[in-house]
């Protein structure tokens, strides 16, 4: 099922920045999987390295001077976009790709100087961005724990999805394990399940 799935991204025909992430995600996903069950398939292995090297080498290429990315390249950067790239870059680096160390480090402090306070964010739409950039932060060990406190205070101007975000942010940032506001987070998305006969869900 897989390998039909990767046909068909192969020959996408569109390449704005977020489709190309999308399409290097599957591909990096199915090239860890094989790594790691140890199997052998020389001719998508082959295709897999071709297309990974591609995607990557155009993310790097595509990233503005202000270290962020756009919704295609050459646009102004956009904090989810730049979030997005920079999550998939630092997942592909972890896995051992070459990827270059100060296209990380301009993503990091994009993200960095876009952060708005919560009480001046518009919409939920604006906090939500905010979760996942924090998310990719912590991820990257880069998490900002000040900032993670004034987010949480807001948590319930948050969607669930952000809240989700959230609560991977504030338990990737607890080191020390003391922290207990990624539970606290964990609970509240808890009361908000839709149960029924056949299961649990969330709107």
């Amino acid at each position: 099922g897989m390998l039909a799935g990767l046909d068909y991204l192969k020959h996408y025909p569109y390449e704005c920045v977020e489709q190309t992430v999308s399409r290097f995600l599957p591909n990096l996903v199915t090239a860890l999987a094989l790594s790691r069950l140890h199997v052998e398939n020389p001719e998508l292995q082959t295709d897999l390295a071709f297309e990974l090297g591609t995607g990557l080498q155009k993310l790097v290429n595509w990233q503005n001077p202000d270290g962020g990315w756009g919704w295609w390249s050459n646009l102004m950067s956009d904090r989810f976009i730049t979030s997005y790239v920079l999550w998939i870059l630092w997942t592909a680096k972890e896995a051992g790709y070459p990827v270059p160390d100060n296209t990380l480090a301009d993503g990091i402090f994009f993200l960095e100087q876009s952060w708005v306070a919560p009480s001046q964010a518009e919409n939920a739409y604006t906090l939500n961005q905010m979760a996942f950039a924090h998310f990719v932060l912590a991820e990257m060990g880069e998490g900002d724990p000040g900032r993670l406190s004034t987010l949480y205070d807001a948590r319930e101007r948050l969607d669930i999805y952000g809240q989700a975000l959230l609560a991977l942010a504030l338990d990737k940032t607890d080191v020390k394990r003391v922290d207990g506001r990624a539970q606290t987070v964990l609970d509240d998305i808890a009361g908000q399940t839709q149960l029924s006969a056949s299961g649990a869900h969330w709107q």
